[in-house]
């Protein structure tokens, strides 16, 4: 018997266009942050992470949403939009928790190099929304653009911390890159996997995430000046295998051609092989599981998948299908 592979290159998705890069290419698509244009849609900017945040009015009417957390015993948040392009001219709403009541008046008074500033100081804990949209919201594209920043003081009451590593769960491979975040602070793991949050006492929600694996989630009871460990293992996620170079192999038999194709556990598809092979005088269910477990690609070890056998004229029966996992 032998046995043809065939393979397929994952289609890659195309990087957001930033138009912040180049403002003067004529060209006035959304922003890497849309959907923002409601509070259940915000963005979330994390002070403690990066510097700014750059935005673009891509539609008429556009509103950019932004949620922030603040502490109490902040001493003051300060809000700034600059460096606008020659068509933006920004105005700042500052709304409490729940994204409706507005709690400063809606600034439209910018300074003479068009940097825009509000300064506000918390009555309380929790998420804050911030709405910034064009002075003339008819006017939008790709010279309506602007840099935010949200910025306070670090925290001055540090109760806690959480650490530990991040690890593929099937490899044990140390993982970089990976966003851990709370309400209150946001990283990335470093080289070895290593990551380390500052957040105060309390119940705080924790998550997570890499591209190419399930999201982590959990809730933290920190304690005062408490430290607390957790290491993490990532599960890896087949809803990114066409992101991958994936081996198919394909069989013949008699006069028709018979292909393997790769589905969820639930049988819906997710690579479809194309029909090839030579002839072959018999074949037989065990083969084709024997074929899929020779899947190459170290990215999907550990998960399970459905493969599926079909000819020309549609899928087989039960006896010609089966679940797999990848070694």
């Amino acid at each position: 018997m032998r046995l043809i592979r065939f393979f397929f290159i994952g289609i890659m998705l195309l990087a957001p266009c930033f138009l912040h890069a180049n403002p003067n290419v004529e060209m006035a698509f959304p922003d890497v942050f849309e959907i923002d244009d409601s509070p259940a849609d915000a963005v979330y900017f994390n002070h403690n992470a990066i510097s700014y945040q750059m935005h673009t009015f891509h539609k008429s009417g556009d509103e950019d949403w932004i949620s922030f957390s603040a502490l109490k015993s902040d001493e003051s948040i300060e809000i700034k939009t600059f460096d606008p392009g020659p068509d933006c001219e920004t105005v700042i709403g500052l709304y409490d928790t729940d994204g409706e009541t507005l709690m400063i008046p809606e600034s439209r008074h910018s300074l003479s190099d068009g940097t825009h500033l509000v300064s506000w100081r918390p009555v309380s804990d929790g998420t804050y929304y911030v709405k910034i949209a064009n002075k003339n919201e008819s006017i939008y594209g790709r010279n309506a653009y602007y840099k935010l920043w949200i910025y306070k003081p670090v925290m001055s009451t540090v109760d806690g911390r959480i650490d530990g590593i991040v690890t593929d769960d099937y490899s044990k491979d140390r993982l970089e890159g990976v966003l851990l975040s709370t309400p209150f602070d946001e990283v990335r793991s470093q080289e070895k996997g290593f990551y380390y949050l500052k957040c105060p006492a309390g119940e705080i929600s924790f998550i997570a995430y890499k591209i190419g694996y399930e999201k982590f989630k959990t809730v933290v009871d920190m304690g005062q000046d408490q430290r607390i460990q957790i290491n993490i293992e990532l599960t890896p996620s087949y809803e990114y295998i066409s992101d991958y170079e994936v081996a198919q192999w394909a069989l013949r038999g008699d006069d028709l051609y018979y292909c393997v194709d790769i589905c969820d556990v639930n049988g819906n598809l997710i690579l479809e092989s194309v029909a090839c092979g030579e002839n072959l005088n018999a074949w037989s269910a065990q083969d084709f599981v024997n074929i899929t477990l020779g899947l190459p690609d170290s990215a999907f070890s550990g998960l399970t998948f459905m493969w599926k056998v079909r000819s020309e004229s549609g899928y087989g029966g039960d006896g010609y299908e089966g679940l797999i996992t990848v070694p």
